[in-house]
């Protein structure tokens, strides 16, 4: 039921072992399982195992069943889904006859018009059982195929044509991840090759940033935007993890991990990992989470939120710079520490609106490179002014009369 896109770059090439092995045998080049990253090692392999996006899977299932593929564009943030769906798609769609049916590129990697006219049109112009080019074949090597391994694809396509009447697996597939790094020069390139060979190649483009496609790309796919994963998704999907790996976690470890994951699946598996490896054995709490992300515990949060509140300027100054650069504590995780404690505090309205503003130029300071010790100043000054807007706002309420 994961729904994950992979911790590697979508470029590297994908081996038919890799992607059709069963779960209780070894990965390629002596691998145990245990040494398989958790979001390729929980990448669903059907439709029916990608979590959430419900309305998606369906409207694409209809594709498959059909065996009537459009031009595809997946857009969304990072983690929702939209490689894994792709995928199993690809495999539900062909069967072992991948291998010589898809071709998956990265196109922040090959972005230039040369990608276009080389691979992409060379894959698009030949038969999908004569293509063994370059090694950029999805889930296969550039080797010839053996007999075994052909009579393989053509029983599999066979009965692939026979569920659908005849109709969808001639079809061959190209993925194109990242699709918004693309230059406007291989955009305008791949539209020319999406009109003349769209009796036989589908396209699905995925990428983050939909405004970065040009419009004659976008009017020529169908396409879905893909929502992070819901709160409730990644709990589930978490709490199914950690009993397979007999991985011990809190209640308030759980509810920090989906914090931090804020609907990215691919992140949260990333942290569950790191957390499980970096504490064998323990109970993964709250606190143990945020000390292996190196992330300001909320602790820690409340403490400084409270002391900003009260001392006086340097004292506040020398107390944020020793968490900040004793404890490795980036300045932009306490930003958006801080940004998430004003939510729950009962301040004037004009004092929030003010004090979330300075959060927002801070955060984009950080962003682009600024210093951040004087960023860190920044801070503190910001939680001086909201004291004195508060201060402002208590003088300005007129008592309540006593009765």
């Amino acid at each position: 039921m994961a729904q994950t896109e992979g911790v590697t770059n979508s470029d590297s090439p994908r081996s038919a072992e890799a992607s059709e092995r069963p779960a209780s045998k070894l990965p390629p080049h002596g691998l145990s399982e245990r040494a398989l990253p958790w979001v390729e090692k929980y990448r669903p392999e059907r439709l029916d195992d990608v979590l959430a996006h419900d309305d998606i899977i369906r409207t694409i299932r209809h594709y498959v069943e059909k065996g009537q593929l459009p031009h595809l564009l997946f857009h969304g943030p990072p983690g929702t889904g939209k490689t894994s769906t792709i995928l199993a798609v690809a495999k539900e769609f062909y069967g072992s006859a991948v291998r010589t049916h898809v071709l998956e590129l990265n196109a922040s990697d090959d972005r230039g018009i040369n990608t276009v006219r080389e691979q992409i049109k060379t894959f698009a112009e030949t038969s999908s059982t004569s293509f063994h080019g370059q090694g950029r074949l999805m889930f296969g090597k550039p080797a010839a195929p053996t007999a075994s391994a052909e009579k393989e694809e053509a029983s599999s396509l066979a009965q692939s044509q026979e569920k659908r009447g005849g109709a969808g697996p001639s079809l061959k597939l190209i993925i194109l991840d990242e699709a918004d790094q693309m230059t406007n020069a291989a955009q305008n390139a791949l539209r020319r090759i999406m009109e003349a060979y769209a009796r036989n190649v589908r396209f699905c483009l995925i990428c983050n940033f939909i405004n970065k496609i040009t419009p004659a790309i976008q009017s020529r796919c169908t396409g879905f935007r893909f929502t992070p994963v819901s709160s409730l998704s990644l709990k589930q999907k978490a709490a199914q993890i950690a009993e397979e790996e007999t991985m011990k976690l809190s209640d308030d470890g759980l509810d920090a991990l989906v914090k931090i994951a804020r609907g990215d699946m691919r992140r949260l598996l990333n942290c569950m990992q790191a957390s499980h490896l970096a504490h064998p054995g323990e109970v993964v709490n709250a606190d143990i989470v945020h000390r292996t992300l190196g992330l300001p515990p909320p602790s820690e949060v409340t403490a400084m939120f409270e002391r900003l509140l009260v001392a006086d300027f340097f004292a506040c100054c020398k107390e944020l710079d020793e968490l900040v650069n004793t404890k490795g504590y980036a300045m932009r995780d306490w930003v958006i520490a801080f940004h998430e404690r004003i939510l729950r505090v009962d301040w004037p309205v004009n004092v929030l609106i003010t004090f979330v503003s300075r959060l927002a130029d801070l955060e984009e300071r950080l962003a682009t490179g600024a210093s951040e010790a004087v960023q860190m100043h920044a801070v503190v000054a910001a939680f001086f002014e909201a004291r004195a807007g508060i201060q402002a706002a208590a003088a300005a309420t007129p008592p309540i009369p006593s009765q």
